[in-house]
Formats: C-alpha cells, sequence, structure tokens
C-alpha cells in the first residue's frame, strides 16, 4: 500500500516518514503540497544531551 508508513501532517496531507523526517531536519516546516506551515505545531523537546537544570 502507498500510504504504509504515511505521516499526516496538521493540513491533513500524507507524506511518508522518512520524508517528513528528513524535512524536519533541513529545516523544512511547510507541507510539500499545500505549503501550510506546520513549525508552530512542531513539538519543542529539550535537546536529548541537555539536562533540565
Amino acid at each position: 500500500d502507498a500510504f504504509t508508513g504515511c505521516q499526516i501532517l496538521p493540513c491533513s496531507h500524507k507524506v511518508h516518514k522518512e520524508c517528513a523526517t528528513q524535512m524536519i531536519r533541513s529545516g523544512i516546516t511547510r507541507c510539500p503540497i499545500c505549503r501550510e506551515s506546520f513549525a508552530h505545531k512542531l513539538e519543542r523537546r529539550p535537546h536529548p544531551s541537555k539536562k533540565p537544570p
């Protein structure tokens, strides 16, 4: 199935999980289909190597 392993973006478009991961790592925070920004919806997680004070 073409949609196995897909990530659904906040705009409801689907992209492969590997593609979504690569987009975010590259700083791309817009849907490649409709160009809606999803930067504001990304979870703000502390860097794994940084410990809270």
